[in-house]
């Protein structure tokens, strides 16, 4: 995906949308277990600045948009997450987009293509 505060993708209001989520979600991981992952008390406990043990560096809180539409900024669609828990719910997306890479590499085009339409 591109940088986080791509105005072309995300819109000219992004810092401040995603501001406004980090801040809903008191700075903490929303994700209870829509990433996949079993989180101690069914939410996950990452917090933006935390030093968890096993991690080399701090956590960093992002904002995820659930229909996977970064022009869909309405509240309900966005969760503060922290970026393990963002990786692995998006994981799906980019291993779709990893294996349309390659076979794009050796020629090979879908039968069908989904066309999105960009929403701004």
């Amino acid at each position: 995906m591109s940088p986080v505060n791509d105005a072309s993708l995300f819109g000219p209001n992004w810092g401040r949308i995603s501001l406004s989520i980090k801040e809903r979600a008191a700075w903490r991981c929303e994700c209870r277990g829509e990433c996949g992952q079993a989180h101690e008390g069914g939410r996950c406990q990452h917090r933006q600045g935390d030093s968890p043990e096993g991690r080399r560096r701090p956590v960093i809180l992002t904002v995820h948009h659930i229909n996977g539409l970064p022009w869909d900024h309405h509240p309900g669609n966005l969760l503060a997450l922290c970026e393990g828990c963002h990786n692995h719910m998006d994981m799906p997306m980019r291993q779709a987009h990893a294996k349309q890479t390659r076979e794009r590499g050796k020629g090979l085009r879908p039968l069908f293509e989904v066309i999105h339409e960009h929403q701004p």
